[in-house]
């Protein structure tokens, strides 16, 4: 496969395909390799992407899916960390789902981790050039895009989740790194929008909980609901008007259908409604469509994420400009837009929120 001139293959026959085994990763030689640790990752856009963004980079990185289910255990993510550490072609990893986890269970492990991975307790990038680092670049890359997704900031957001995604998205609206001492303090971000978090895993909650204390939010600013509090959520839903934001973090309508949002709430016309997924059956996004609301894929989230986890493995800074050029690689691979989907909701579903 070639990319602007700059091979990028995918070098061993053992290893056909797109995935490998995490008891097979010690045993990989070739290109470095970037392991990309998700759930079912067979399906992703990444395999179509990656060689642009390994020609942006100038880098002839190899990719690798590597599944685990989100029921994986502390010894499943010591033996992928292991074999990361171990393993000399290995460049490092890009992490999805698993990004508590893995922070979790590789706190001993790791060598170094940057501000945002000690604040959020979790990791969406692992380099190990020289030893085993962690990463939690989403607030950065979320902070490039929200001005495009929303802008000015919204008076209310509204996000259905309460794990890695909202967690980062919590970050980039209510702090930014101080740059000249990015590894030792957060700055608050002001004006920022009144936060709620719904989920069903009192667990998740918790743990964002912490985020926020860390964060110095008050209970004013960020209210975390379960979804078990049906008023609380109508409440919240109830609150928001044009131009404030409800985010499908989630990822019901990806790999299953479903949404988080049954159809009896129906959102606010004039909202801005964010599906952070940008492939599968969005259903989300056709509760938006359906309700007149303005709806948004997670195209950019997903450019923005990689761009953020790449460059971190890299040691290249992400900048506006270096992120331009990951979506203007990326664009002819888009999948269907939001505007192009039937606006008619399929029905939603309260149990399996992530």
């Amino acid at each position: 496969m070639e990319a602007g001139g700059l091979a990028v293959t995918f070098p061993s026959a053992e290893f056909g395909g797109h995935t490998i085994a995490v008891s097979d990763l010690t045993r990989w030689q070739g290109q470095p390799l970037i392991a990309f640790l998700g759930v079912a990752t067979e399906g992703s856009f990444i395999y179509d992407v990656f060689p642009a963004w390994a020609d942006v980079l100038g880098i002839d990185w190899a990719l690798r899916g590597v599944d685990l289910p989100l029921t994986a255990g502390p010894a499943s993510y010591r033996s992928l960390l292991t074999a990361l550490h171990t393993t000399t072609a290995i460049a490092g990893a890009v992490v999805t789902n698993h990004k508590l986890p893995v922070y979790a269970s590789g706190k001993k492990l790791f060598v170094g981790t940057d501000l945002f991975a000690t604040v959020a307790r979790e990791v969406n990038a692992i380099s190990s050039s020289h030893g085993l680092r962690g990463y939690a670049r989403d607030p950065l890359s979320l902070t490039l895009i929200l001005p495009s997704v929303l802008d000015p900031a919204p008076r209310r957001m509204v996000c259905f989740g309460a794990g890695g995604a909202a967690t980062a998205l919590l970050i980039a609206y209510a702090t930014h790194a101080d740059k000249s001492e990015f590894q030792r303090r957060l700055l608050p971000r002001v004006p920022r929008p009144h936060m709620s978090f719904i989920d069903a895993n009192s667990d998740a909650l918790a743990a964002l909980q912490r985020v926020t204390r860390t964060c110095d939010l008050t209970e004013d600013e960020v209210e975390l609901i379960h979804t078990s509090h049906d008023r609380a959520i109508d409440m919240a839903l109830s609150a928001t008007a044009p131009g404030d934001l409800v985010v499908n973090a989630t990822g019901l309508g990806k790999q299953s259908p479903g949404s988080p949002l049954p159809d009896a709430r129906r959102l606010t016309a004039g909202v801005t409604a964010w599906d952070l997924n940008y492939r599968g059956p969005l259903t989300f996004i056709t509760q938006a469509s359906h309700a007149h609301a303005i709806a948004v894929d997670g195209w950019d989230y997903f450019v923005a994420g990689w761009a953020g986890a790449l460059t971190a493995i890299a040691s290249v800074p992400l900048t506006s400009a270096l992120l331009r050029r990951f979506a203007a690689s990326a664009e002819p691979f888009r999948p269907i837009r939001p505007h192009e989907i039937p606006s008619h909701p399929t029905g939603g579903n309260t149990k399996e929120l992530m």
